[in-house]
């Protein structure tokens, strides 16, 4: 087995901007992604698309972006997916997070403050020299 490298953390400041808001956590030491909890109680109406906050607001390196995906157990048992399937969230965006949500199926959906139902990885962004040919 091959040596991990164990100390290539980088910093991200994160501010919890709702009263209900947790940090992110790993679900492993393996993991991927960190999770993030829902602060507040979530409907969605059939055929639906909401914001939803996540109660955080990050301090993002320069040089890095946001991912943020949906969890899989969600995908997989209900009708809620990402609207843009992929959420990016630069470095110069200091806001709260928000989930963009859409809600595809013929029924209500409901998600209860602490679910875990997003979760997100930090990613390099690449400076690009583009050449028209």
């Amino acid at each position: 087995m091959a040596a991990r490298n164990t100390n290539n953390k980088v910093k991200v400041g994160v501010k919890l901007v709702n009263d209900h808001a947790k940090l992110p956590t790993k679900g492993s030491v393996e993991a991927a992604c960190y999770d993030i909890f829902l602060p507040d109680d979530v409907y969605l109406a059939p055929h639906s698309t909401k914001a939803v906050g996540t109660g955080l607001a990050f301090s993002i390196p320069k040089g890095y972006r946001l991912d943020m995906y949906l969890r899989s157990g969600v995908a997989a048992k209900t009708p809620v997916r990402l609207a843009n399937s992929v959420g990016k969230v630069d470095s110069d965006y200091t806001g709260e997070v928000k989930m963009l949500l859409t809600n595809e199926g013929g029924i209500p959906v409901r998600f209860y403050q602490g679910d875990r139902i997003c979760q997100f990885e930090l990613n390099k962004v690449l400076d690009l020299q583009l050449e028209e040919t």
